[in-house]
C-alpha cells in the first residue's frame, strides 16, 4: 500500500479535523479553509478523499440530529407555552 493510500484509509489529521468543524459552521469552502488554516486548493483536495468524505458526512449528520432534538424540544415547550399565553390575554 502506498502512502497516499494510507493516508486515505487513516484516521483524520488534526489540521483536517479543523477543516472538518470549519465546514459545519462557515458559508463556503474557502471561509472554511481560512478558519482551518489551510489552503482552498488543499481544502478542496482533502474533501475528495474517501475517509474524509465519510466523516464529514457523519459530522452532518450528527450535526443534523442534534438541530432536530433542540428544534423538537423548543416546539414542546412553545406548545406548552401558548395556551398560558392566550389566557393571560383574555
Amino acid at each position: 500500500m502506498n502512502g497516499e493510500k494510507r493516508r486515505e484509509a487513516a484516521a483524520l489529521t488534526a489540521r483536517q479535523t479543523r477543516l472538518l468543524a470549519a465546514l459545519l459552521t462557515s458559508p463556503s469552502l474557502g471561509d472554511a479553509a481560512k478558519v482551518a488554516g489551510v489552503s482552498e486548493r488543499t481544502a478542496r483536495d482533502w474533501r475528495r478523499l474517501p475517509h474524509f468524505r465519510k466523516a464529514l458526512a457523519d459530522a452532518r449528520g450528527e450535526a443534523l440530529a442534534d438541530a432536530t432534538t433542540r428544534a423538537t424540544s423548543a416546539l414542546a415547550l412553545a406548545a406548552a407555552l401558548l395556551p398560558l399565553l392566550m389566557w393571560c390575554e383574555s
